[in-house]
């Protein structure tokens, strides 16, 4: 696993072109936040629990549900988006 920053960690096999990143919840339990996150911006996550084997603030976000291409406005806006929501909910 490699920590990016203050939320997101990469499997260490794929980071480039893995096909999910984990997004620590701070002190959010992973179900909570996804509950949050969905219904107050849009955005689906998985908690990231089974992954982990028991509970655990993080949840999984898909990369492959939000592909990115140079100059991308609804990909920087959804990005810009998940930090505002990161932002807020861990909080």
């Amino acid at each position: 696993m490699e920590e990016i920053y203050e939320h997101l960690i990469l499997p260490k096999n794929g980071i480039f072109g893995a096909l999910y990143t984990l997004v620590k919840t701070g002190r959010s339990d992973g179900k909570t936040f996804a509950d949050k996150l969905i219904a107050k911006y849009g955005i689906v996550t998985v908690p990231a629990d089974s992954f982990y084997g028991g509970p655990v603030n993080a949840v999984r976000l898909s990369l492959v549900s939000v592909p990115w291409s140079e100059g991308d406005e609804e990909w920087i806006s959804g990005v810009k988006a998940l930090k505002q929501a990161l932002h807020e909910i861990t909080q």
